[in-house]
């Protein structure tokens, strides 16, 4: 999908995120917090919902700083505000003192007015003061409770992606291990052995490293020549002109006796009917066709699409093929699980912040984007991420593109 077709879609376009920042900072604490306080108890209020309830972007926000840290001095803090913040607004009825002393003595007075009912009344207002301090802690920590809940899934999400890279990256050793035991020991190096110690040895022309993940091709390729007992060499076609290559190769073997093994970066490309003329690729079948019996040669040259390079080019008697394709570097694997885990459902509802971490990692291909779980609530938090996300899937044309942003939206929806 091109970008100058979707240069309207939802995702471009700069609509207004759900949740939205209180912007009166100007407002002290107490005044933020009963302003929140009566906003939560509107009945058209909608904030986020909890197990417990539904409750204000500031209270969470503030639950999630107190898991975050780890402690529970936030109850005896949050009990002192409160009641304080009681307390204080009771100033006018007491009279305009600000002093200690002054207030004890409006209290004396308004006692002494209303015939002994003054102390009464204040020790009811008192007891009022401390249950709404009191009820305000019970209610936090409710969130707080369900927000420790919410963190324990998104952790145990993380935990089970870094075991399960973990085991990706032994199943790759592993992999390439196979690779260079059963495939490019006996099937070059021990030749290149043979032929060097005199024994007669059919040797390859030309040698094709298969696999989809160039990280594969690029490990194995760099191996083979740090282990080959030959002249070991690296060419790039787009540079070095692939005659003059092999005629030095050749010298270099009168010289030392020693067989040589070339990579040819780009080789692939002059065999691909795609990027050169039948001309050039003629040319290519026979250089290919010639180069162990002329050159004293071997090429090596790596491919990540085979079905595209000339079938007639890659005949056996010019190319012996080494078939990677069931190896998988970590990046690759690990870029896999994080789409199956994206298009689950249950994840996205379950543990959204995680399925998030997922799409920018897909995006990216890398954590430097990873968004934190304590400041997943900031407007600015988000919109960063979901900006990195639109330029790596939309207008850098993803083919998932849309479908993942569509998950990247459904994921924030559930975002606590």
């Amino acid at each position: 999908m091109k970008i100058n077709n979707i240069k309207n879609s939802q995702f471009i376009q700069n609509a207004p995120i759900k949740r939205v920042q209180n912007n009166n900072m100007s407002l002290t604490y107490n005044q933020r917090q009963t302003k929140a306080d009566t906003f939560q108890m509107s009945p058209n209020f909608k904030g986020i919902k909890l197990p417990s309830g539904e409750y204000s972007i500031h209270d969470v926000r503030m639950a999630k700083r107190y898991v975050a840290d780890k402690n529970e001095t936030w109850k005896e803090a949050m009990y002192k505000r409160v009641y304080e913040r009681q307390k204080n607004s009771h100033s006018a009825i007491i009279g305009p003192s600000s002093d200690k002393i002054g207030k004890k003595i409006d209290r004396v007075n308004v006692d002494i007015v209303t015939l002994g009912l003054g102390e009464i009344y204040f020790q009811l207002r008192k007891a009022n003061d401390k249950q709404i301090a009191k009820n305000a802690v019970l209610k936090m920590n409710k969130i707080v409770n369900d927000v420790k809940n919410l963190k324990f899934k998104e952790d145990a999400a993380e935990i089970k992606k870094t075991e399960l890279a973990t085991t990706r990256a032994l199943q790759y050793q592993k992999g390439l291990n196979t690779a260079k035991e059963t495939v490019i020991k006996p099937k070059l190096l021990d030749l290149i052995q043979r032929k060097r110690e005199g024994r007669p040895t059919a040797m390859p022309n030309n040698v094709m490293f298969y696999s989809k993940d160039k990280a594969v091709n690029d490990n194995l390729i760099n191996w083979t020549k740090e282990n080959a007992n030959a002249n070991v060499k690296t060419v790039d076609l787009n540079k070095d002109d692939l005659l003059d290559v092999l005629e030095k190769a050749e010298d270099d073997y009168q010289k030392t006796g020693d067989w040589n093994l070339i990579h040819a970066k780009n080789m692939e490309d002059y065999i691909n009917p795609k990027k050169v003329d039948r001309a050039t690729i003629e040319a290519m079948k026979d250089f290919m066709s010639a180069t162990a019996d002329d050159y004293h040669t071997t090429l090596m040259f790596s491919t990540n699409n085979p079905e595209e390079l000339d079938y007639i080019a890659l005949q056996p008697h010019r190319v012996k093929n080494f078939d990677f394709s069931g190896v998988k570097s970590n990046q690759t694997a690990d870029i896999e699980d994080a789409k199956a885990r994206v298009r689950n459902p249950e994840n996205v509802k379950e543990t959204p912040l995680s399925v998030i971490n997922d799409l920018l990692f897909i995006a990216n291909k890398n954590h430097d984007k990873k968004l934190d779980w304590e400041f997943s609530l900031s407007d600015n938090v988000y919109r960063e991420a979901r900006d990195n996300a639109i330029n790596k899937f939309i207008k850098e044309d993803n083919p998932e593109g849309v479908e993942f942003m569509t998950i990247f939206t459904k994921a924030h929806e559930n975002l606590v």
